[in-house]
């Protein structure tokens, strides 16, 4: 069961702003580009921590509201970015990336449990 994280931002998530966290948060993590704009961290092991999909423009802004209240509404463009973490320490550090990518970003990140 993976835990889902959410990144609301006013700018699309590079694999370029991903390698930055991950670098911030561990520098034995790598970041790998996959199929078009998923973006994966792993540990050093080969262990996925992270995986992020392509960031997508939300053109009704007001569903974010709805849908994420914790979420800050940007100004201008907004992205949503779906991501998702492994439970256990990997899961722990790919959560970790996530809010320094958010906090560089200046950005919200929600995560929450898979179901």
């Amino acid at each position: 069961m993976p835990r889902e994280i959410l990144i609301v931002s006013r700018h699309e998530v590079s694999a370029q702003a991903v390698a930055d966290a991950a670098l911030q948060v561990d520098a034995s993590l790598s970041v790998q580009g996959g199929p078009p704009a998923t973006v994966t961290v792993e540990s050093a092991r080969g262990q996925v921590v992270l995986r992020l999909g392509p960031s997508a423009q939300a053109h009704q802004t007001s569903d974010i509201g709805r849908l994420v209240p914790c979420a800050n509404q940007p100004d201008g463009p907004t992205y949503w970015t779906e991501g998702w973490a492994p439970w256990g320490p990997f899961g722990e550090a790919g959560v970790a990336v996530a809010f320094k990518l958010a906090t560089n970003l200046g950005a919200t990140c929600v995560v929450e449990d898979g179901a």
